[in-house]
């Protein structure tokens, strides 16, 4: 469940700083929303992927 949202949320945040990019190169100034948008998504989904990880570390713990 986890790994599914971080890295749907991961998917997301690409064309998502692509966008950002592009507006910031070509008008030359930051759209807050869309930098509000792509912090979200790259944290969001780094904490689901570290949440992942320590339940399954978690749940496997006997199989040292």
């Amino acid at each position: 469940f986890f790994y599914t949202l971080g890295m749907a949320l991961s998917v997301a945040g690409v064309p998502l700083t692509l966008r950002f990019l592009y507006i910031w190169g070509v008008t030359g100034r930051i759209p807050p929303i869309n930098a509000l948008a792509v912090m979200f998504a790259f944290i969001s989904a780094t904490q689901f992927v570290l949440f992942a990880m320590w339940f399954d570390m978690e749940y496997n713990k006997e199989l040292k």
